[in-house]
């Protein structure tokens, strides 16, 4: 008995059409033209007949196409197209801005392209020219940067020294190293023709001084009477005669100064905070030139019977003989006071941006990392945000007055406001804008693409947990085709999709994952379908996260199709109880029963099943499921099993270790094969992917590796895309042992390969189209160039 007519003794057989089934398909007006319209969609072919034009073939449709398979997929390269506008790479930052004398803008962190252009941690934009790398870079992160005509100052720190710093100048062509410190160099100023020089080191250019230093022509000098017991951050300097730093210390040798003093030429004076243990990380003058204004991490008053913080502190002005809080100053999201990193000063406002979430007191004005002070009162001005990541990370690193009267924000942000922008961000008062290369084609996504699916060669779907795909706000689930770049469906989904499932028609797309409905707001629980002009909810859904989805066309004319979900949840329908699997047949649940998980020592009972991954073998309809579970039935299994739609069975000794994950499945030249965090097949070793040979799992050629060799820890294969006679496997892994992770390669039966380097993070799905593979993940690289959240390996490209 086949699976699908055992799953139907359960339920009534009720008779389904694909293009034909209610309101669900009904109503296309509004929404993105579904792959199915594109049947109806091709030219109307003239019939030769007398006087008429002669009869034109015009193919089969785009959902009839499969895509060629390549002979070699990795003859090709990747394709500079999905980056973000701004900065990228395997970790990028933005934590320095400077300014040229015409103009330019350039920007030192942690990254390895700018826009299409590599650029090793330092580059500069201009609005006429776009990015522009300085020469081959600097080898390490840019902690401190500071420009003077055509002469660029950097402070960088070797990847093998990150305590220490090495500072370099570029002259216009070229960069030479000047100097080496014994401690982290932070910031930099330029007086006249002095470079002025603050950290953490106590040696630089080999003279001894402590925290600050200066150079003055060829030689280095430390600062007459300052000995701080606490590093310096910050520099605001007029004139050799007006110097005042900012840090975390509390003295300087017989002085008291609380995190900021100041030098008239002679000797230094205190500008102290009123408590000590706090930090000062950005000093600018306000306007008059004169008066200092702080921004950092610190409260100025007490409150209170036992004299517990303020809520609100860390960004102040100097009245003279004492600090006082601009506007009640800024609080984090627990009620103390936030984090500025950064203070700016232009025309149209004072600006800070840091860790903060209030401006103007606890719960006032929520303001994300960002705000805007306009003399009287605090603005909210769109903040900047990570599309992964929580609230209270440091998106701001660094703030900026421009000389074009913007305002210029670097960090780890991937957007502003409603805006796509990569890590640096101009803001003019009014509007955001990213800083573009002209004519540059960004496409990337921000964020994690968890799930990849395609109608012939009609589209590409992908879904995860991101905003914005390109320019486009597409709540994480997205189309895409070459020639029309991104496309809504809908208003997309609130919260994150984990699974994507396109029905061979194109009718229909399904969705699973942690969400509900973005439209209205209405609960969707986790599952839900797209017909090309609105979401619908399927069958009540799941009471937790679907993980899985397999669309199976029904046998025959009176066979339904079927839906099999699977995840962690343990009820669908909102009454049917579930094991982590169940089938929808477009009108009842049934579940499939059996499944159990893991359990703890301590625990009275095993946690639920969790499943991953759902394949099904066309030639006896059996289902294989995968994921984290211990029992199937009456079997103890380990993570795998087989369904012959009655009963369960063992794949010898199952995969992986306890609670660890299969996370994929697939089949390739007629055999199952697996992939996740494994490591075994019970006492025999597994390299990442397994296949069933009938008896018992086996490696695949060497199987895949790990920079973390030979333990291989953090090593998994998330996703396995079988077409033509290849294996695709995408996570994160190293071909070679030992080598840097390319979280992407292809098995041909025999050997492992890689894609150029392949990508610098995570992957989460793969797809093969008529144009190359796509690769959709967390990541910031492809190859050398940039490709954020997905890429795409153009076959035959490098041929």
């Amino acid at each position: 008995m086949t699976l699908v007519r055992s799953l139907l003794s359960f339920t009534a057989v009720v008779a389904l059409s694909a293009c034909n089934d209610g309101p669900l398909l009904s109503d296309r007006d509004g929404g993105v033209t579904s792959d199915a319209q594109l049947l109806d969609a091709q030219p109307p072919v003239p019939d030769g007949g007398d006087g008429g034009p002669p009869r034109v073939d015009s193919g089969p449709p785009c959902i009839e196409i499969e895509p060629d398979a390549p002979a070699d997929p990795t003859q090709g390269e990747w394709e500079n197209r999905f980056a973000v506008p701004g900065v990228g790479g395997d970790l990028p930052n933005v934590s320095e801005i400077a300014f040229g004398p015409s103009g330019e803008v350039y920007i030192a962190g942690t990254f390895d392209a700018a826009g299409y252009a590599p650029a090793n941690n330092v580059a500069v934009w201009t609005a006429a020219g776009g990015w522009r790398a300085l020469g081959d870079g600097l080898e390490g992160q840019v902690r401190a940067l500071a420009v003077e005509g055509s002469t660029v100052w950097a402070a960088w720190t070797p990847p093998s020294e990150w305590e220490n710093t090495r500072l370099s100048r570029w002259d216009g062509s070229s960069w030479t190293e000047v100097a080496a410190s014994e401690g982290a160099i932070v910031d930099l100023a330029i007086v006249g023709s002095t470079l002025i020089a603050a950290g953490h080191f106590t040696r630089i250019g080999g003279v001894d001084a402590t925290y600050l230093a200066r150079l003055d022509g060829t030689t280095w000098s430390a600062w007459e009477g300052f000995t701080p017991d606490q590093g310096v951050e910050t520099i605001s300097a007029r004139a050799l005669d007006d110097v005042c730093v900012g840090g975390a210390f509390s003295t300087l040798g017989a002085i008291e100064a609380r995190s900021v003093a100041c030098w008239n030429g002679t000797a230094w004076s205190a500008r102290s905070l009123p408590m000590p243990h706090f930090v000062v990380n950005q000093l600018v003058r306000d306007r008059d030139g004169v008066t200092l204004i702080a921004g950092g991490s610190f409260a100025l008053t007490t409150r209170g019977e036992l004299g517990e913080l303020a809520n609100e502190g860390s960004i102040a002005r100097w009245a003279g003989d004492h600090w006082e809080l601009i506007g009640n100053g800024v609080s984090d999201l627990f009620g103390g006071p936030g984090l500025v990193r950064g203070v700016a000063i232009v025309d149209h406002g004072l600006y800070v941006g840091g860790a903060f979430d209030w401006a103007g007191g606890y719960e006032t004005l929520a303001t994300p990392h960002v705000a805007r002070w306009d003399g009287a009162r605090w603005h909210d001005i769109g903040g900047l945000w990570k599309d992964v990541g929580f609230s209270i990370d440091e998106n701001v690193w660094f703030v900026a007055a421009g000389p074009d009267g913007s305002v210029y924000f670097g960090g780890l942000f991937t957007h502003a406001g409603s805006t796509r922008a990569s890590h640096v961000v101009r803001y003019d008062g009014t509007y955001w804008s990213s800083l573009r290369t002209p004519g540059e084609r960004t496409e990337g996504v921000a964020g994690n693409v968890f799930a990849m699916d395609r109608v012939g060669t009609c589209a590409l779907y992908i879904g995860g947990e991101f905003e914005y795909v390109g320019d486009v706000r597409a709540d994480n689930i997205a189309r895409y085709t070459r020639e029309g770049g991104f496309e809504t469906l809908g208003r997309g989904l609130l919260g994150v999709v984990n699974a994507i499932e396109a029905t061979t028609d194109g009718a229909r797309v399904y969705a699973g994952g942690e969400f509900r409905d973005n439209n209205t707001g209405t609960e969707f629980a986790n599952l839900a379908a797209w017909d090309g002009a609105r979401w619908s909810e399927v069958g009540g859904g799941t009471n937790g996260p679907v993980r899985a989805l397999l669309h199976v066309l029904g046998e025959g004319a009176d066979d339904p199709d079927l839906l099999f979900v699977g995840g962690d949840f343990t009820e669908v329908g909102g009454s049917t109880p579930a094991s982590g699997l169940a089938v929808w047949d477009g009108e009842s649940w049934t579940a499939i029963p059996g499944l159990v998980g893991w359990q703890f020592e301590w625990a009275e009972e095993p946690n639920a099943a969790a499943i991953y991954a759902i394949a099904r073998d066309a030639a006896t309809g059996d289902l294989y499921v995968a994921g984290s579970f211990a029992r199937a039935g009456e079997l103890d299994v380990t993570n795998v099993a087989r369904w012959d739609g009655e009963a369960w069975h063992a794949l010898g000794d199952g995969l992986a270790r306890p609670f660890e994950v299969v996370w994929s499945l697939a089949w390739w030249r007629d055999r199952l094969v697996a992939g996740g965090t494994i490591h075994n097949s019970g006492a025999a070793p597994i390299e990442a992917v397994a296949a069933w040979n009938g008896t018992a799992w086996e490696n695949l050629g060497a199987g895949l590796s790990s920079r973390n060799a030979p333990d291989h820890s953090g090593r998994a294969a998330y996703s396995l895309h079988a077409y033509g006679d290849h294996l695709y496997a995408g996570g994160t892994f190293s071909i070679t042992p030992g080598e840097p992770n390319e979280s992407v390669g292809v098995f041909d039966g025999t050997t492992w390969r890689g894609f150029e380097g392949g990508v610098s993070d995570i992957v989460h799905g793969l797809v093969v189209m008529d144009d190359g593979l796509y690769v959709g993940g967390g990541f910031a690289r492809a190859g050398t160039g940039p490709s954020v959240g997905l890429a795409h390996f153009a076959f035959g490209a490098g041929e």
